[in-house]
């Protein structure tokens, strides 16, 4: 009898490992809850800290940055981990008694970092546009590239959006100087 039930024991152990390694070599399941969404939806709020090269041999101070709530975006949403978002900022700015009125038209690539795609979790961006300034006497535009790290935590059917990064404007002319901004933005997501 002891052999019996052995043996069973030996039969049934080689039946059931070669499913206990195939469960193991699964790829994770995609838990995208948005998946079906083309499209996400966003409003953001903004601050940074910008520092300006020196204006016409002047040096000149950084200082803090409030970004209007009017910072929109769309984002193309794809099967992959990239998707595309173009967006839309408006932003005011005072340095040394001079208020900026900036419009800035960008591109950002967002790479998901977490299996769950481009509903929650970390992600990274990097994007490229065109920031319009006008102080009511000169005008101009710089080009500005920038890069950084966020996060999407769901909320309901959106998603809070935190984010974390820098952006470089090039130098246009004696009026619009080169500036580094380091700052973050807090958003909401809807799919569509």
């Amino acid at each position: 009898m002891r052999s019996f039930i052995g043996s069973t024991l030996v039969v049934v152990g080689l039946t059931v490992l070669p499913s206990l390694t195939l469960a193991q070599r699964r790829a994770p399941v995609r838990t995208d809850t948005h998946a079906g969404a083309q499209y996400e939806f966003g409003v953001d709020l903004g601050a940074d800290y910008a520092k300006p090269s020196s204006v016409n041999g002047v040096s000149t101070s950084g200082g803090i940055e409030l970004l209007t709530p009017v910072d929109i975006r769309v984002g193309f949403r794809s099967r992959g981990k990239l998707m595309w978002e173009p967006r839309v900022s408006l932003g005011m700015t005072t340095w040394g008694g001079a208020t900026r009125d900036m419009i800035g038209l960008g591109v950002s690539g967002l790479y998901a970092m977490d299996p769950s795609g481009h509903s929650s979790g970390m992600y990274l961006t990097g994007g490229a546009g065109l920031v319009l300034v006008n102080n009511g006497f000169n005008s101009g535009t710089n080009l500005s590239i920038g890069g950084g790290v966020g996060w999407r935590k769901p909320f309901g059917s959106a998603a809070w959006r935190y984010e974390l990064g820098f952006r470089y404007d090039t130098k246009n002319n004696a009026y619009l100087p080169a500036t580094i901004r380091i700052g973050g933005r807090v958003g909401l997501s809807l799919w569509h």
